[in-house]
């Protein structure tokens, strides 16, 4: 009877411990929604007072800030999306933090050194490929692109990007946040120098930023149709291959990467890659 009853408390206890745990985890989801929301509305309100353009380097470092206190050289450098010798324009240029531009042109997988199209050839225009690229291995979510010679001047890309091109870059980084987010810290904790801290505190700040990313390509998706209608016209095609490679990819390397951890690393599958 004794063994019954106290089985009975701990089962009961423990749904109340699981009550509670879903009501947190309810209550964090809502303030980081509300701060994507925030994020969002704040966006074109910087861009009309044309503040926006000059905030790239400054909020990279804010949304890194163990690195921005820790590392011994700038915590933020600019990247080439698209590499000039593959057509990159002059609005090709997001700021990222040090380990991961290190991370994305000098590791193993070296991804930002492939070809800039996709594994089924290559669609669309310069933003479409922008966009690709950015949703398939950059960490977060950009809002503005930045011209590489003249750092302070920037689009934001709510009205520089077609309608196809935000949808495709909204999917691409939905499907692929898992598995950028492990590669990028399984990176980190190879490393002798790691980052890891700000790459954990980067998963949350990532998450915001999709988040908002999320209800901004929406937005991006009507407002670049009525801005760029030919352009939007012209990527459908891509849109629709670029986003099912997406998926595709983003599945398959979340898989693979869940399979590496859980089995310790004994179960290696071969990522996707370009």
């Amino acid at each position: 009877m004794t063994a019954r009853k106290l089985k009975g408390e701990g089962g009961r206890r423990g749904a109340r411990l699981s009550i509670v745990a879903a009501e947190r985890a309810g209550q964090l989801t809502a303030v980081l929604t509300a701060l994507a929301s925030w994020l969002v509305v704040c966006l074109p309100i910087l861009d009309a007072l044309g503040w926006l353009q000059s905030v790239g380097p400054a909020y990279c470092a804010a949304r890194h800030p163990v690195e921005t206190l820790t590392a011994d050289r700038a915590a933020c450098e600019r990247q080439h999306i698209i590499q000039p010798r593959d057509g990159g324009n002059d609005l090709n240029v997001v700021w990222i933090n040090a380990a991961e531009h290190e991370y994305l042109n000098l590791s193993r997988d070296r991804p930002w050194q492939e070809a800039s199209k996709g594994m089924w050839g290559e669609w669309g225009d310069h933003n479409l490929r922008q966009a690709y690229k950015l949703g398939i291995y950059a960490n977060g979510y950009h809002f503005v692109v930045y011209d590489y010679g003249s750092p302070g001047q920037g689009d934001l890309t709510l009205y520089a990007w077609d309608g196809a091109s935000h949808f495709t870059y909204m999917i691409a980084s939905l499907f692929n946040f898992i598995t950028k987010e492990l590669s990028y810290l399984g990176y980190q904790l190879e490393r002798d120098e790691t980052q890891w801290l700000d790459a954990v505190l980067g998963i949350v700040i990532d998450f915001v930023e999709v988040s908002a990313g999320i209800e901004y390509g929406v937005a991006g998706i009507f407002i670049g149709t009525i801005v760029n209608p030919i352009d939007t016209f012209g990527n459908l095609p891509g849109m629709v291959v670029l986003s099912v490679e997406a998926v595709a990819v983003g599945v398959w390397n979340t898989v693979a990467d869940i399979l590496s951890i859980v089995s310790l690393g004994s179960i290696q599958v071969q990522t996707a890659r370009w």
